[in-house]
C-alpha cells in the first residue's frame, strides 16, 4: 500500500513538473530591442504639435516597463489630451518596430502593437498648470502587458 501511495505521489509531481516546464517553454522571451532612436523619433514627431509642451519617454527593460508622460498647454481639452495619450502609445510601439526587425505587428487601430506584450504601459498626460496635481491630470493611467486596454477617449 505504501508503495503504491509513493508510485502515485511520484506520478502526480511528475505531471505537475511536466506542465510547469510545457508552461515556462511557451511562454515568449523578450526581444532585445533598440529604444534610443526610437524614443528621440517620437519626442521629436509629437512635440511638433502645437499644444505640447514637453514629452517624456523612459525604458525600464529590467522592470518591463515603458513610462510616457506629456504637458500640454493649459488650452487643452480633456479629449484631445487622451487622443494624444492614444497617440503617443501608438506613436512610440510604431517607431520601436521601424528600428527593430524582431517585433512582426505593429500597432493598427484595434491593438497597441508587438511591444506591448512584453511591456507594461504607464502613462501620463497633464496640463502645464497641473503637472503637481496628479489628481487633476488628463490621463494617469497603468496598462498591463498584453492587455492592450484603450485610453478611454
Amino acid at each position: 500500500m505504501k508503495t503504491m501511495k509513493k508510485r502515485l505521489i511520484l506520478l502526480l509531481c511528475g505531471i505537475i513538473l511536466v506542465g510547469i516546464v510545457g508552461c515556462e517553454s511557451n511562454k515568449k522571451e523578450i526581444p532585445k530591442l533598440i529604444f534610443d532612436e526610437a524614443v528621440e523619433s517620437t519626442i521629436n514627431e509629437l512635440k511638433e504639435y502645437e499644444y505640447v509642451k514637453d514629452v517624456h519617454i523612459q525604458v525600464s527593460e529590467e522592470e518591463s516597463k515603458i513610462v510616457l508622460t506629456a504637458v500640454l498647454s493649459d488650452s487643452t481639452n480633456e479629449k484631445t489630451a487622451k487622443e494624444f495619450a492614444d497617440t503617443l502609445i501608438r506613436r512610440f510601439g510604431w517607431w520601436v518596430n521601424f528600428y527593430n526587425d524582431v517585433l512582426e505587428k505593429g500597432p493598427n487601430k484595434d491593438y497597441y502593437g508587438e511591444l506591448y506584450d512584453y511591456y507594461d504601459i504607464n502613462i501620463g498626460i497633464s496640463s502645464l498648470s497641473k503637472v503637481n496635481d496628479i489628481k487633476s491630470w488628463y490621463v494617469n493611467k497603468f496598462i498591463l502587458k498584453g492587455s492592450h486596454k484603450q485610453i478611454d477617449i
